[in-house]
């Protein structure tokens, strides 16, 4: 769903730019925007309204100015807890018995932090142990011994 959001905001977006630099580059081939407002290239006396007046162009570098920072916020995940119950967080969120949701490093670090093998070392393997998964695997002897060459 999350995809889906951000393909409809960059074609919204990419709109929004080319209508932009349609306007912008009309305006220079019509001469309002280097002073001549007749939009034929030439110098009248009565002044002509431009067709395009350039407060649609603030307008819309304004307005793609702020969905940018929106996804840009969306995708840094600092919506994520408001949109976790709708689906649409950006990175992974969880919710405990409590009722607290934690979403990306708070996850994280609360998964870390209550996890049952909380702090504690893996054991470790010996040769033979690893040796004989190796072969386990499908691996031939010799295969399986320079896998585990380290641990000898």
């Amino acid at each position: 769903m999350g995809t889906v959001i951000l393909i409809v905001v960059g074609l919204a977006l990419a709109a929004l730019l080319a209508r932009g630099g349609y306007l912008v580059v009309r305006g220079v081939r019509d001469g309002w925007i280097a002073g001549d407002l007749t939009g034929r290239g030439e110098t009248t006396n009565r002044p002509r309204e431009p067709r395009v007046q350039i407060g649609r162009l603030r307008l819309g570098f304004a307005s793609l100015f702020i969905i940018g920072l929106l996804v840009a916020a969306w995708q840094s995940g600092m919506f994520d807890k408001a949109l976790h119950n709708v689906g649409l967080n950006a990175k992974d969120c969880a919710t405990n018995a409590f009722g607290a949701t934690f979403c990306g490093d708070d996850l994280d670090a609360y998964e870390r932090r209550f996890s049952p093998s909380y702090g504690t070392e893996p054991a470790a393997q010996s040769y033979e142990q690893c040796r004989d998964e190796w072969l386990d695997l499908g691996s031939t002897f010799a295969e399986a011994q320079s896998y585990c060459a380290d641990l000898r």
